[in-house]
């Protein structure tokens, strides 16, 4: 696809789901796509996808520099997911795992980097057990009914956590 073409690093699809990219600073991300309906309890007509990251490294500690090319490959690989396929990435994290708050920051910085006139990011966030969790759906507009999505928000009881 001619968007793979225009990222700032190189997307390669390796098989069942995998999606590799390897930074100048000798990251290696390996981005895994899979089912997520795991996660809904009640059974819902659109299909659900999470989305797993392992950055592989060679390189000391001290190289691994912000650098936003990476946030633009990621927000990238997500258009074309979201472009070639009927489904809704969803992101839920809770207050007891390290890296919630990072993880709810990133998620809403790679739908900023993307085209924000055909990719809808609804978030929620609610407390429960004393602890807080965070919940994101990013999808195709016009792939999915709206309106059934942030009832799905609402109800966070339809949820596994």
């Amino acid at each position: 696809m001619k968007l793979f073409e225009s990222l700032p690093y190189k997307v390669y699809n390796a098989e069942n789901g995998v999606y590799t990219f390897e930074t100048e600073r000798g990251l290696t991300y390996n981005v895994l796509v899979s089912d997520a309906s795991h996660l809904i309890i009640e059974p819902f007509e659109l299909s659900f996808k999470e989305l797993s990251f392992e950055v592989v490294s060679d390189t000391k500690s001290e190289d691994k520099a912000y650098d936003e090319r990476i946030e633009i490959t990621i927000a990238g690989l997500i258009e074309y997911l979201l472009a070639e396929n009927m489904f809704c990435i969803i992101y839920i994290c809770s207050s007891y795992e390290y890296d919630a708050i990072i993880g709810q920051r990133l998620f809403k910085r790679w739908h900023n980097r993307g085209p924000k006139a055909n990719i809808v990011l609804l978030t929620r966030e609610y407390e429960n057990d004393d602890s807080m969790y965070y919940i994101g759906l990013l999808y195709r507009k016009n792939s999915a009914d709206e309106s059934v999505l942030i009832r799905l928000l609402e109800n966070p009881a339809i949820f596994n956590k």
